[in-house]
């Protein structure tokens, strides 16, 4: 009798494991490749080179199909950025030229140097407007921005000065002097009120021009 219950028991036992669902596999995950790094594109050729200066260049400003360039062989060059070819060269600066900016409207050049002047002159014909010699004691004019109406220029050089002057006229307007060593960058602000001016002495500074007559 016990072998009878035994068996049935077994019989019972089987039962209930076979009705027990097999686990499932687990569906392998797809294949994802690693992504590659994203290609940089390496240029080696130019599309132009202009030869026209003897020295280093230290400058280089664009507007509309030309481009004005400022070299330590003393002169401003400008030339056509298609064709490469020369316009005419401005022999004005009896030393380096550092800075060379286009007006807004494209019409005049100012361009500053190692002369520790700058020097305003027709875009066109390469003749003189003026030459502002406030930077007197500086061994040089680093960078020059014209105001975005065209009628101011702020200056920076090595005597540690921003300077503000009429355009048109070259007459002195203000001199910031908070840097503490030379200066080598300036920004005007879109509307004129303000410039940014970075030095040597590892700060940004941003003043303000209030108070001058424009005209």
């Amino acid at each position: 009798m016990k072998g009878v219950i035994g068996l049935a028991l077994a019989l019972v036992g089987a039962g209930c494991a076979s009705a027990r669902p097999a686990s499932p596999t687990p569906t392998p995950l797809p294949h994802r490749p690693t992504p590659s790094p994203s290609p940089q594109i390496v240029l080696h050729t130019p599309t132009l080179t202009y030869r026209g200066h003897t020295a280093t260049v230290d400058a280089a400003a664009w507007h509309g199909t030309r481009i004005v360039s400022g070299s330590l062989d003393k002169t401003a060059q400008v030339w056509d950025a298609a064709t490469g070819s020369n316009v005419f060269v401005y022999r004005g600066h009896h030393a380096s030229v550092i800075t060379a900016r286009w007006s807004p409207d494209g019409t005049r050049i100012a361009s500053g140097g190692a002369d520790a002047t700058v020097q305003v002159w027709d875009a066109t014909s390469g003749k003189h407007v003026l030459i502002y010699r406030g930077h007197s004691g500086a061994r040089s004019v680093i960078d020059v921005a014209w105001s975005p109406h065209g009628d101011l220029l702020a200056s920076s050089g090595t005597d540690e000065t921003v300077q503000v002057w009429n355009a048109v006229t070259g007459k002195h307007l203000l001199t910031y002097d908070g840097h503490a060593s030379p200066v080598y960058q300036l920004a005007w602000s879109p509307d004129g009120s303000r410039i940014a001016s970075g030095s040597d002495d590892t700060t940004v500074q941003i003043f303000k021009l209030s108070g001058i007559a424009r005209r």
